[in-house]
């Protein structure tokens, strides 16, 4: 660990704002669009240990309800782990604030610190759906510039990927993951956007190479949300609003490419989704519950919340802890301690 990353650990292990620490001082970094990014992306940590075995991943019935960890006046969205820092990381939706210059709902980048606190990390980030994607990076995907963008958590910085699908800006992306070998890839809802402001004419699930290049996995979905990889990164799961609400199964090539697109479960107004290293498929619904799926799309239980779960993902020590947001008119951060360790968003 550099001196950076020992200052930024030290910093929140004392719960004070964090500042910008650099190597060398030089912190320049972009907080706002048209900056790319060059090079190739680093994949995230490790994810589940080998040949490991599990029981039942839900703790019983009578103890499957979620603790309220923090109260909160604007939804949060996006919750990601960061084990460098022991940290939860989510963005801030800020519905009453004045729309930026650009006309986007305005989100802060915050983290929950190791004491429990509540710091801002980057005011202004425009950013929805967070994913860990190695090297101190977190992947975003922000609707303020209408792409993706990556976080550097030990400088605070910024910067943006120039992406275009076919010469067009994509619509609001939403929902991120990152798999071990640098494919990323995100959902690309409109709800966040104006009446005729899409140039695209549709709303998609994208993939974003180790190289940055942009390819369309589907544009059939009705606002797709959340997504996750499965247990051996060779599936993708996304979540829609198509009917009543589904998720839907894509099968991933060893070179990252996807392919297919299959009915997996039937979800009420689904959500984000994360899956744990048994294979079962974790998805936040509308109906106040975190509903859990095993990897022939049976459900074997579900999470009570309350309020409508906007998001959902793995953390702590153990990565046993599953924290999950939620919208208004309750927006919080909820925990439950379970059986089995899950993947890093």
């Amino acid at each position: 660990m550099n001196i950076a990353r020992l200052a930024l650990s030290a910093c929140f292990t004392a719960s004070m704002a964090c500042q910008r620490f650099a190597d060398s001082g030089d912190t320049t970094g972009t907080s706002g669009g048209g900056s790319s990014q060059e090079g190739m992306r680093a994949p995230p940590v490790p994810k589940c240990a080998a040949a490991s075995t599990y029981g039942s991943p839900l703790p019983p019935v009578e103890n499957r309800a979620a603790r309220l960890v923090l109260q909160s006046v604007h939804e949060w969205e996006g919750p990601v782990w960061v084990p460098m820092l022991a940290a939860l990381f989510f963005s801030e939706i800020d519905y009453d604030a004045a729309e930026d210059a650009k006309g986007a709902i305005r989100s802060t980048l915050k983290a929950l610190t190791p004491s429990g606190s509540l710091a801002d990390f980057l005011a202004q980030s425009g950013s929805s759906g967070l994913a860990l994607a190695g090297d101190g990076q977190l992947l975003a995907a922000v609707y303020d510039t209408r792409t993706l963008a990556t976080f550097d958590v030990v400088h605070q910085t910024r910067a943006d990927l120039a992406l275009l699908y076919r010469g067009k800006h994509l619509n609001a992306p939403r929902g991120v993951t990152v798999r071990s070998d640098g494919n990323a890839y995100f959902t690309d809802p409109a709800s966040r956007l104006a009446e005729g402001q899409t140039e695209l004419g549709f709303t998609g699930v994208f993939r974003l190479s180790p190289a940055n290049d942009v390819t369309l996995v589907d544009s059939a979905l009705h606002n797709p949300l959340g997504l996750t990889l499965g247990l051996e990164e060779a599936s993708l799961y996304v979540s829609s609003e198509d009917g009543n609400g589904a998720v839907t199964k894509y099968a991933v090539a060893v070179d990252g490419s996807v392919s297919g697109g299959a009915h997996f479960v039937d979800v009420p107004h689904p959500a984000g989704m994360t899956m744990d290293c048994a294979g079962h498929l974790y998805v936040g619904t509308g109906g106040g519950t975190v509903a859990v799926f095993d990897a022939n799309g049976m459900q074997v239980g579900e999470i009570g919340v309350g309020p409508r779960v906007i998001d959902v993902a793995f953390g702590g020590p153990e990565q046993k802890t599953l924290f999950i947001t939620t919208g208004t008119p309750s927006p919080a951060l909820f925990a439950i301690d379970l059986n089995v360790p899950g993947l890093p968003n």
